[in-house]
């Protein structure tokens, strides 16, 4: 998961950059980078999300289900909140993702740092789950 993520990013930050360059907008090779790096951490975030419903139910489902729903419903929290400037708004990981537009302003740490927590706990949280399930098949 975290290569495929590592992967989307570079690919992002590579596209982006020679798109820039290409078109002459001038953008910041650290601002591309900044936002790259925040679009890997809030893709894990959803990502260790999945893998600890999977870790903790074992249904395939419910494990896609959820984190997708849970990534339309922050989404578009964020999106809402960022019009009225509510304080529910900050509750969303893609608050901490592009809330500080870090593609103008660059790399936002505490945000960054904050989205990578989120995905260690979640992380943390699968471990103990895998180690709970039965994965012996029956012959």
């Amino acid at each position: 998961m975290v290569l495929y993520a590592l992967a989307v990013g570079f690919a992002s930050f590579a596209g982006v950059t020679i798109g820039s360059w290409i078109g002459g907008l001038g953008m910041d090779v650290g601002n591309i980078a900044a936002t790259s790096v925040l679009a890997v951490l809030i893709g894990l975030v959803f990502g260790a999300l999945a893998m600890l419903l999977s870790a903790a139910t074992g249904v395939v489902r419910f494990a896609i289900f959820v984190p997708v729903c849970a990534d339309l419903i922050f989404h578009v929290m964020n999106a809402i909140g960022e019009l009225n400037d509510a304080a529910w708004a900050d509750w969303s990981p893609f608050h901490y993702y592009l809330g500080s537009d870090p593609l103008t302003n660059g790399m936002p740490w505490g945000h960054g740092a904050l989205l990578a927590a989120l995905v260690v706990l979640l992380l943390a949280l699968a471990v103990p789950a895998f180690q709970r399930r039965d994965l012996r098949q029956v012959s």
